[in-house]
């Protein structure tokens, strides 16, 4: 399985920031001799707006691992909440890995 719970968050905030960098870079960029170009540019926009929300996302969803009593008709039941992963990795660990991955990329292609 790719992901449990709600880890399919990840993938929508990811693609939020990239439909939302799309519209916010016009032109490609130049910034101290190092010019990065319009795709360039909203990969690494993306990047940097998706990490801080994946990563609160996942902080969230997290937080809680342990049993919890709760009631419902009537009767009282345990229920465990499961981690929610993405490609076994909890979500909050991608806050880290796009940008890494995104940095990783960018330079590989760029060099190429």
């Amino acid at each position: 399985m790719v992901y449990t719970g709600m880890g399919w968050l990840a993938y929508v905030i990811w693609l939020a920031a990239l439909c939302l960098s799309s519209q916010l870079v016009q032109a490609p960029l130049a910034w101290q001799g190092l010019e990065v170009s319009r795709v360039g540019a909203i990969f690494l926009l993306a990047a940097a707006l998706s990490a801080p929300t994946i990563f609160i996302a996942g902080t969230v969803l997290n937080r809680h691992k342990v049993a919890r009593k709760i009631f419902r008709f009537g009767k009282e039941r345990t229920v465990h909440w499961g981690p929610h992963t993405l490609n076994l990795m909890p979500i909050e660990y991608w806050a880290f890995l796009i940008p890494a991955f995104t940095l990783v990329f960018y330079g590989v292609f760029t060099w190429i």
